[in-house]
């Protein structure tokens, strides 16, 4: 098994220094949808996440207990995808931090230290989860069908770091830290989204008045439909026959593959003004909102982004141009707003992919007070989102250090200080 990375530290090979073992096999009339005290919980290749993830476990009855002990995933384990369709799931693993009982899959494959004084438990999984070692497991995967297998021979032979026991702990405590921060980071995201959730469901319903308090009452009294809110436009998509069209092309021509974000800064294809003039588009302006009509994405999610600079759509979008009465950011919060709705009733199934229907579309209403209520909403609603973008930008550089801090602990690139005193060396 070839490994890219190059260490910079002494190596030996995997294989003496792991004890090995495969998965429990069973039949189905031994699964039971329930636990009882008869049954063990077993780890499937679906429960094999970023962290284990216990929420679909099956449950199986009459595994005498010998089997069960010799196929359980006990504390200090790793637990391995060892055979799977896509050969980038193999070789994905999750540590078991405490006995909970836990048998695993046939398609699994556990390893733990042969020697705990000598491998430590923690540093064996994060070395089998770095993207070197990762990477060596998929390009190595065997198997002439649709079903990919990892080689335990060649797993055997991967590159160990022959490092100290006080290194290994100190560099999995580090990537532990890590990890804690980058799970506390995904929390408070979730907790800021589901505030703003609520702040969105209060401010477009019951509005706030001058002194920027909550009204009592919902506003009925001001709701308007989405088409009133100003000039809605298609798109379409210039030949592709003529280069003239696309080649040197600065105008970001918008699909749904490129409504990933809030904003609209770029695209992924660009088209020239000649393209514009010849498939008739409009160039729409920083401020105007484009939501997508035509995508398989709208089983489930009603994307919208605003535009930071001129833009095209092709045929699949519809971009609103606000009329002047109605703030820009204020359409595009009020339009997320109406995600759920879209896709519940407004989303009719096509031949080929979902799409919304425009007539249905631009009879939803929604509340539209006067221009300086929506801009006070609008303050308050861009503080929450800027608030959920600096932690998921907190977010991004916790993964981009963890990435480094991988390939340069677990190669030695970078050493760890260790205290002689805890230096086993």
């Amino acid at each position: 098994m070839r490994v890219k990375a190059a260490f910079e530290v002494p190596t030996k090979d995997l294989g003496p220094c792991i004890e090995i073992r495969r998965g429990i096999s069973w039949s189905l009339d031994m699964e039971r949808e329930l636990p009882s005290e008869k049954t063990w919980p077993v780890i499937r290749i679906p429960n094999v996440q970023e962290v284990l993830d216990t929420t679909d476990l099956v449950h199986l009855a009459g595994i005498p207990l010998g089997a069960a002990q010799v196929h359980k995933a006990t504390k200090d384990w790793t637990i391995m995808v060892g055979s799977n369709g896509n050969p980038e799931r193999v070789g994905n693993a999750v540590f078991i931090r405490e006995d909970e009982g836990y048998l695993f899959a046939s398609f699994l494959v556990g390893i733990t230290p042969a020697d705990a004084t000598d491998l430590d438990p923690a540093y064996l999984y994060r070395y089998i989860n770095s993207p070197a070692i990762q990477q060596a497991i998929t390009d190595s995967v065997a198997g002439t069908t649709g079903l990919k297998n990892i080689s335990l021979k060649e797993l055997a032979k991967l590159p160990l770091p022959d490092i100290s026991i006080s290194e290994q702990c100190r560099i999995a405590e580090i990537l532990d830290t890590v990890d804690e921060a980058i799970r506390t980071t995904e929390r408070l995201i979730d907790k800021l989204k589901a505030i703003k959730t609520g702040l969105l469901h209060d401010l477009l319903t019951r509005g706030i008045d001058e002194n920027g308090r909550l009204r009592e009452d919902s506003a009925y009294s001001e709701q308007h439909a989405v088409g009133e809110l100003g000039v809605w436009t298609g798109g379409g998509t210039p030949s592709k026959q003529h280069t003239a069209f696309w080649q040197g092309g600065d105008i970001p021509w918008v699909t749904p593959k490129d409504m990933v974000s809030s904003w609209i800064d770029d695209a992924q294809q660009h088209i020239t003004m000649e393209g514009v003039r010849a498939a008739s588009l409009s160039v729409h302006q920083p401020g105007d909102v484009a939501v997508v009509f035509r995508s398989g994405i709208l089983r489930h999610t009603f994307p919208v982004s605003a535009g930071r600079v001129p833009f095209v759509v092709n045929q699949d979008l519809k971009v609103l141009h606000p009329g002047d009465h109605v703030d820009s950011r204020y359409a595009f919060h009020a339009l997320c707003a109406l995600g759920r709705r879209v896709i519940q009733i407004a989303v009719k199934a096509g031949t080929t992919v979902e799409s919304v229907d425009l007539r249905t579309f631009l009879a939803f209403d929604l509340y539209l007070p006067d221009i300086h209520e929506q801009q006070r909403i609008v303050c308050l609603l861009d503080e929450a989102d800027e608030c959920i973008f600096a932690s998921e930008t907190k977010l991004e550089k916790l993964f981009f250090l963890k990435q480094g801090l991988m390939h340069d602990l677990l190669t030695g690139k970078v050493r760890v200080p260790i205290d002689e005193e805890g230096d086993d060396e």
